[in-house]
């Protein structure tokens, strides 16, 4: 029994939940809402957007575009709009005796948002910074961050990022082959995943690949956002809450969402 007593120490936790690659607006509503109500009911301190949360699929470099596709941007706004303004009122917003000042909520840009970026510099750079995601985008209140590069946290050995190194031939196990002596939690990938390695150090060290929230369906727009990548419908849903202990140790509970449900801390959901 004095194995499951928790010692007072480990009281000082911090739990931070990871969400990734949304594709709005070709997400999975239903899996989303999945999720950010996991990340409510699991009373997450920190709600990380680990990056493609949009797509903007029809200024990508993914080959020529369709008409379909091009009018599909106002579209687009609108729903992230929708989105963040969720996610403002019940994290943000959401005040109580813990947390006085609201929730932390961090956006980590991804590649698909960094499209955005490209395109405006290469064909209307006089706007390019008038015509900033965090400007077009209601953000005020969100702790914003570029593409990829490397979050820590706290003094914890876990990194948070969005596009792994490689992931071609062996999935986390090839983004771990570098040794850099750290845990990493990534995106991207659309699959869910976990690797271990040795490090320079002599420790292990975890590769996490966090899945996606995309929309598995096969419509017509569908077809079109995600033809560079065959059989998208294969993808894995998922998302992760790492619990943080002292600021200095960290246990990431990774969880996969099929067919709208999901058991988490001892908990069932559906969606």
């Amino acid at each position: 029994m004095n194995s499951l007593i928790i010692h007072p120490l480990y009281k000082s936790i911090e739990k931070w939940g990871v969400i990734n690659d949304l594709h709005i607006p070709y997400h999975d509503h239903r899996a989303v809402m999945l999720a950010i109500d996991i990340m409510e009911d699991q009373d997450v301190d920190v709600l990380v957007l680990n990056g493609d949360i949009a797509d903007f699929g029809n200024i990508s470099r993914h080959g020529k575009k369709t008409p379909d596709l091009n009018c599909a941007l106002e579209d687009e706004f609108y729903a992230l709009n929708n989105f963040f303004d969720m996610i403002r009122k019940r994290f943000i917003n959401r005040i109580d005796a813990k947390h006085p000042r609201g929730r932390k909520v961090i956006y980590r840009l991804g590649n698909h948002e960094v499209w955005l970026d490209i395109y405006i510099s290469e064909n209307c750079p006089a706007f390019w910074n008038y015509l900033r995601i965090d400007k077009m985008i209601n953000l005020d209140g969100f702790e914003i961050h570029q593409y990829n590069e490397d979050y820590r946290i706290r003094e914890t050995l876990l990194k948070l990022q969005h596009s792994p190194p490689s992931y071609a031939k062996a999935g986390p196990h090839t983004a771990l082959t570098d040794k850099r002596d750290f845990s990493f939690l990534w995106g991207c990938t659309h699959r869910i995943g976990h690797a271990t390695a040795t490090g320079d150090s002599g420790q292990v060290y975890h590769g996490w690949f966090n899945g996606w929230l995309g929309n598995q369906e096969y419509t017509k727009l569908q077809k079109i956002a995600f033809k560079y990548k065959k059989n998208h419908r294969t993808w894995q849903q998922g998302a992760s809450i790492v619990t943080v202990i002292r600021g200095k140790e960290f246990f990431n509970q990774q969880f996969t969402i099929e067919n709208y449900k999901a058991c988490v801390g001892g908990e069932c959901y559906e969606g």
